[in-house]
C-alpha cells in the first residue's frame, strides 16, 4: 500500500507560549513537513480547561502521511502542556488560496466577480420588464388552483 500524504491543520491551546513548541516537536518526531505556522497568541478562555482560565492559541499547517496522523494525535492527547487540539484535513481550495496569496499578482475579488455581476444586472433588467404586481399574482394563483 502506497503512503498517502495529506495536508492537515492543527489548532491547539497550550498552557504557555513555550509549551506551544510541544506541537512542533511532535510533528517533527512524526516526520511531518511544516507548511505554515501561526504564532501563538494569548487568549482568555470562555470556561476553565484543566483549571486554566487563559491559554495560548496557535495553529500549524503540515503535510503528513495519512497513517501517521492517529499516532500523532494520541501523543498530543496525553501531553499535559497541550490543553486542547483539533487536527483537520485541509481542503484543496485552502491550499489553492494560499498559493494565490503567494503568487506575484493575485487576482482581486472584483476582477473575478466582474462577469457574473454584469449577467445578473442584465437578468434583472429583463425581469423588471415583466414585473408582476400582487393582484396579478393572486389571479394567476387562483387560475392554477382551479
Amino acid at each position: 500500500m502506497e503512503n498517502l500524504v495529506k495536508n492537515y491543520e492543527i489548532g491547539y491551546l497550550a498552557v504557555s507560549e513555550g509549551d506551544a513548541e510541544e506541537v512542533i516537536k511532535a510533528l517533527k518526531a512524526h516526520k511531518a513537513d511544516i507548511l505554515k505556522e501561526g504564532k501563538p497568541k494569548k487568549i482568555r478562555l470562555a470556561y476553565a480547561i484543566k483549571k486554566e482560565t487563559g491559554a495560548f492559541f496557535g495553529y500549524v499547517q503540515f503535510a503528513l502521511d495519512a497513517a501517521s496522523i492517529k499516532p500523532l494525535t494520541e501523543k498530543l492527547k496525553f501531553n499535559q502542556k497541550i490543553l486542547r487540539f483539533l487536527a483537520v484535513v485541509l481542503p484543496d481550495t485552502a491550499l489553492k488560496q494560499q498559493e494565490m496569496e503567494q503568487s506575484e499578482k493575485p487576482v482581486s475579488f472584483n476582477e473575478q466577480a466582474a462577469l457574473p455581476k454584469v449577467k445578473i444586472r442584465e437578468e434583472r433588467k429583463e425581469s423588471s420588464d415583466a414585473f408582476i404586481n400582487n393582484e396579478l399574482l393572486e389571479k394567476k394563483l387562483e387560475e392554477i388552483l382551479k
